[in-house]
């Protein structure tokens, strides 16, 4: 459980919400890839998701090593 938890906080353990919208994006692009085959439909979302992620890997990083 702690570990899902530190999915969804920043590294100062505060709520991320471009991980808590990231994370169903991620999934949601999968399975909607999976079941309609629409790749372009696939790839925007997984490129939303992705960003949304990416976003708060980098800012993370940032804190992390500013401690």
């Amino acid at each position: 459980m702690k570990a899902i938890k530190e999915i969804f906080t920043d590294a100062a353990g505060r709520i991320e919400i471009k991980m808590i919208l990231g994370v169903p994006m991620f999934i949601a692009a999968v399975v909607y890839g999976i079941i309609a085959r629409d790749w372009v439909g696939f790839g925007a979302l997984m490129g939303s998701a992705l960003g949304l992620m990416g976003i708060t890997a980098v800012g993370d990083a940032a804190i992390d090593k500013a401690a």
